[in-house]
């Protein structure tokens, strides 16, 4: 029997100056800037899988929040440590 898919939802609120430490998720990710800036652009989208190497709130001053929809097979953990890929030529 395969794995059931769910849609969480989650409101995230980043303190001014916040860095998260690298990070994946099992399920794809799509995100949607409430407040402030998180990144270039109010949306954006994260592969299954794919290692974010960092999160920031790009203001040393304002919080920011966003709300992440992340798809994923029902009990799998919604976040996970990862180690920052380098990207060396």
């Amino acid at each position: 029997m395969s794995a059931v898919a769910m849609a969480t939802a989650l409101e995230v609120s980043d303190a001014p100056g916040a860095v998260s430490q690298a990070h994946r998720h099992p399920g794809f990710v799509l995100g949607h800037v409430i407040e402030g800036q998180i990144r270039a652009g109010q949306m954006f989208y994260e592969p299954p899988g794919s290692v974010q190497s960092t999160a920031a709130n790009a203001s040393a001053v304002n919080a920011a929040r966003f709300l992440a929809i992340i798809r994923a097979d029902q009990g799998a953990p919604l976040n996970c440590r990862a180690v920052a890929q380098s990207h060396q030529p």
